[in-house]
């Protein structure tokens, strides 16, 4: 049966990874449970204010 609260999904092309890519520039939060590489560059693009990040809020 399928869920339809969540979908997952693994996107790629040429250069790698969409998904990875697009949550290293800010554009997207990965849920949880989730990948360490998707937490990590969450991280990353919080840090650096990237992307959804330079709104200044924060997830609890």
């Amino acid at each position: 049966m399928l869920n339809l609260k969540q979908l997952l999904a693994s996107c790629t092309m040429r250069d790698g990874d969409l998904g990875q890519m697009m949550v290293r520039q800010g554009w997207l939060r990965p849920g949880a449970p989730t990948r360490a590489d998707l937490q990590e560059g969450m991280r990353t693009a919080e840090s650096a204010q990237l992307g959804l990040w330079t709104g200044g809020w924060r997830i609890r």
